[in-house]
């Protein structure tokens, strides 16, 4: 009940989980199950799926148990003490390209993309900016500034649905960040093929979408392609996994688009501050735990450098004696 009003993302999780919890134990008193008991399904339910996984489960247990406690309908917490557990996750740097994979796929998409190639568009518009799938096939022609090179990330497009929403986090993700002005020139071209394409067929607009104060058209979204739809992301990923065989880079999915622009901004120097703001991330304690790796790996070559440079340092020359001066 207190969750349906959020995004329907994370309540398809809520209700997965109570699905979860009726297989396991059908119509039992909540009274009647022991901590023992949550501990054993923990454990069997690591032993299947990921680590994250078993965490959600965990997290989301806590929740239904302290709000039975709240509400007197059990004397004692029996998730106290549990322990999640679950198979270690893909290796995290197989989420991102490294760079000379990423300079391959750039160039390959720089020279590609267009309005009839609209999946490697959106690749090419995630890896200029770090945005989420959601966030990329969100976008409508008046979030982008072409003047001040900025676009406004303020919704995001659910394909299921086939309506616009907020943003991660109930829209705590809205942000306005900078692109590239060598990249403006091919987004100019997309637009004008796109709106001479629209006029010049019999198409007939079928759908209009109200968000906030705004009523938009088809033709308003950034990358409707020449089907009248936005591709989906599975449609994304599968364009992906044929460039991972053709331009032999690693095999990542749409979102390892922007995961490759976050690792990009930490190798260049930029500041963990205005890397989570420009991801929208919510706090750096985010940042760090997605990108943690990355981190450690450049204080690892950091210390590299250390060792070098202030290592000669201290080696030095042939080092200079005091000469003591007559105070006369």
């Amino acid at each position: 009940m207190y969750r349906s009003k959020g995004s329907p993302r994370t309540y398809a999780l809520y209700q997965n989980t109570v699905k979860k919890i009726k297989d396991q134990f059908n119509d039992r008193l909540l009274t009647s199950i022991t901590r023992d008991e949550l501990q054993k399904w923990l454990n069997d339910f690591g032993k299947s799926h990921a680590i994250t996984t078993g965490e959600k489960l965990y997290r989301q247990l806590h929740v239904i148990i302290g709000a039975a406690l709240d509400e007197g309908i059990i004397s004692r917490d029996i998730s106290k003490g549990l322990i999640y557990s679950g198979s270690k996750p893909q290796a995290a740097d197989y989420k991102f390209l490294e760079y000379d994979e990423y300079i391959t796929l750039l160039n390959y998409l720089r020279d590609n993309a267009t309005f009839n190639q609209m999946t490697e568009e959106m690749m090419l518009f995630a890896l200029m900016t770090g945005s989420r799938y959601g966030e990329v096939a969100g976008m409508t022609w008046d979030d982008i500034n072409f003047k001040t090179a900025t676009i406004n990330i303020n919704k995001q497009w659910n394909p299921r649905l086939h309506k616009f929403m907020l943003t991660k986090n109930h829209g705590k993700s809205d942000r306005i960040v900078s692109i590239p002005d060598q990249y403006l020139p091919q987004l100019k071209e997309m637009k004008r093929v796109q709106q001479l394409y629209l006029k010049n067929t019999e198409h007939q607009r079928r759908h209009d979408w109200e968000w906030k104060t705004t009523t938009y058209h088809e033709e308003d979204m950034m990358f409707l392609s020449f089907t009248f739809k936005v591709p989906q992301n599975d449609s994304v990923n599968r364009r992906l996994d044929e460039l991972h065989y053709q331009l032999g880079i690693k095999r990542i999915g749409m979102h390892g688009m922007r995961h490759t622009h976050a690792t990009r901004l930490i190798y260049a120097g930029y500041s963990d501050w205005y890397i989570a703001k420009r991801l929208g991330h919510n706090s750096l304690k985010e940042l760090h735990r997605t990108y943690g790796h990355v981190f450690e790996q450049m204080q690892a070559e950091a210390d590299t450098k250390l060792r070098a440079s202030i290592g000669q340092d201290y080696l030095g020359k042939a080092s200079h004696k005091i000469v003591k001066i007559d105070p006369k």
